[in-house]
């Protein structure tokens, strides 16, 4: 929330700045159109990135029902659901542990799981869709890096939930 004050603040100031910039030959007309055509991109960016914060914030959820669904079965069973798929997961934890499970990110692409007795890592591909090439990297603060939920935490997240 303190990142998008901060954004809402520069974007204020960016615009109050813009005003003050103009010469004082400007109609009203030309002054208007002067601020939609400066501002409207910077409103447009601030919009996607609440968009996507939204985004990471529904598939950081999601991944966590996910993974409690793991812990619950465990309980259970002593071990861990074996899948390699969200549909394998699926077909193991409902209706018992959840009614229904996201199969998907809320950018629309699958989950990746991979679940074995001892354990279990629970990945989305962030905003851009792709899988990173690294190690799980602790709180990247980049969106489109993936976001990875393994054995009870998030060992890579763009900001903490």
């Amino acid at each position: 929330m303190k990142e998008f004050v901060a954004w809402l603040a520069t974007f204020v100031l960016i615009g109050l700045s813009l005003s003050g910039c103009r010469s004082t030959n400007e109609g009203p007309a030309d002054t208007a159109q002067g601020d939609s055509q400066l501002i409207a991109p910077v409103a447009k960016s601030t919009i996607d990135t609440t968009e996507d914060r939204d985004k990471a914030l529904q598939t950081m959820k999601a991944m966590r029902i996910m993974a409690m669904t793991c812990e619950a079965y465990a309980i259970d069973y002593g071990r861990y659901p074996k899948a390699g798929s969200p549909e394998a997961l699926a077909e193991l934890v409902t209706p018992v542990y959840i009614k229904t499970l996201d199969m998907n990110d809320a950018w629309g692409n699958e989950f990746e799981v991979r679940s074995s007795k001892s354990g279990y890592e629970l990945r989305s591909y962030g905003r851009d869709g792709n899988r990173d090439k690294h190690a799980p990297a602790g709180m990247t603060g980049d969106l489109d890096a993936d976001i990875v939920f393994s054995d009870v935490r998030f060992t890579q997240a763009p900001f903490e939930d």
